[in-house]
């Protein structure tokens, strides 16, 4: 159980950990649940968005606004959140296509859930039970109340494959732009093995069955494989996590960013964090673990810092 407690009238949200998003794709058709209640002495119900999604290295969000997401005090209500275009907003509260949320799931970067249901004085919100329904590779599904597949299968174009076609077929080789959208090109001049596809002698450092730059690499427009040059914090995230791909124009993107940092090449802090990630070992950290020197009032009314009990000055 999580409990928040935040200022009066201040909203608050709770960024869902990423490990209940591993392939965002596969949150389509799914569910997001949870359990929320709160207790205030004086309670003032106010309506806010209660899921939020943020698109990765761009300012585009989703909302989603519960039906009835007001509830009396310390009475626990299930939320049970849609994922899928269904009852979703842009930020000019347009309804979004099924295309929009699908883009959005692509590039998907956080999932933000309130986390404060009154602007009351001495509120303590709670969430609990929280959970994440997916869809499954599973093609013979029951139908929903308008008659249709609540899964699907797509039906790709040659040299593609999966549910959602993203992957490649044997002998085609997997890219994906800064867009996050999947491109599959035909190997030339590469034997394949007849019986199981898989390409042999991969040239220009690609490995595996088609041909692909391994992971922490990508691939350069000379079809060469390249080491990504993005920052790591191997104590949080490993170097495993690291992947980057080309822009449009073919500028190099980095992936998967340190905790607390953002940007193209993960080169400067989220809001409520600081530091320099653009240097060789900068990180990221919490505002609240930055130190501060206390301040202290002098005898005329004015504030100034205490150095003496905050550390040495020059």
């Amino acid at each position: 159980m999580i409990h928040i407690n935040t200022p009066h009238r201040e909203d608050a949200y709770w960024i869902l950990p990423s490990k209940y998003y591993t392939y965002p794709l596969s949150l389509y058709k799914g569910a997001l649940r949870y359990t929320a209640s709160y207790y205030s002495s004086y309670p003032f119900h106010y309506g806010k968005p209660d899921v939020i999604l943020r698109v990765e290295d761009t300012s585009q969000f989703l909302y989603y606004t519960y039906p009835d997401n007001t509830f009396p005090v310390d009475t626990p209500k299930e939320f049970v959140i849609p994922l899928y275009e269904a009852g979703w907003v842009d930020a000019q509260n347009n309804p979004v296509s099924r295309d929009t949320f699908m883009g959005v799931l692509k590039s998907l970067q956080s999932i933000w859930v309130r986390a404060k249901f009154s602007t009351g004085v001495d509120v303590e919100d709670r969430l609990s039970a929280v959970s994440v329904e997916y869809s499954v590779r599973d093609y013979e599904v029951e139908l929903g109340q308008n008659g249709y597949p609540i899964l699907e299968k797509c039906h790709c174009l040659p040299g593609y494959q999966g549910q959602w076609c993203e992957d490649c077929q044997p002998g085609y080789r997997k890219t994906v732009d800064d867009m996050h959208y999947v491109h599959c090109e035909q190997l030339d001049n590469i034997q394949c093995d007849p019986r199981t596809g898989h390409c042999q002698g991969c040239p220009h450092n690609t490995v595996g069955r088609n041909c692909e730059c391994p992971h922490g690499f990508y691939m350069d427009r000379a079809n060469n494989c390249e080491p990504c040059l993005c920052p790591v914090d191997a104590s949080i995230d490993g170097r495993e996590k690291v992947s980057c791909s080309l822009s449009s124009v073919g500028t190099l993107v980095c992936h998967n960013c340190p905790v607390g940092s953002t940007g193209s090449r993960c080169e400067r802090c989220l809001f409520d964090y600081e530091g320099d990630p653009s240097i060789f070992g900068g990180r990221c950290v919490p505002t609240s673990d930055v130190p501060r020197p206390p301040v202290i009032e002098t005898s005329d009314g004015d504030q100034k810092i205490d150095d003496k009990s905050f550390g040495d000055t020059m």
